[in-house]
């Protein structure tokens, strides 16, 4: 299933940091929870998103300006997102890749 790889380039993400304030980390949490629960329609497993707040300060140094400003775009593509469906589901996982696409975009310091 396509989807399923986005899922794994997904979580990566969370590891990559989220420079900024708790109030990024926050909203990236809130979008990667509600990634979830969106693509659960869409696979057997629901994808497994491990993420804290003290993961995502941990790394806080080293993310530019414009590192914060992609994963602020980042979480508001993720929150864009419809709910995946099986009808839905190229579409859904071409709407994932350019998120993805746009956060590969992140500085080598903030990964």
């Amino acid at each position: 299933m396509r989807s399923t790889n986005f899922f794994v380039v997904v979580i990566a993400l969370v590891f990559i940091a989220c420079g900024g304030s708790d109030d990024l980390c926050s909203k990236l949490g809130t979008a990667l929870n509600g990634f979830s629960t969106k693509a659960t329609p869409c696979t057997q497993t629901p994808p497994a998103i491990s993420f804290t707040a003290a993961q995502c300060n941990a790394t806080l140094a080293r993310c530019t300006d414009a590192d914060k400003r992609i994963i602020s775009s980042f979480t508001d593509c993720l929150n864009a997102l419809p709910t995946c469906s099986t009808a839905t589901q190229t579409t859904w996982s071409n709407q994932v890749q350019t998120c993805v696409n746009n956060a590969n975009t992140l500085s080598a310091n903030c990964r």
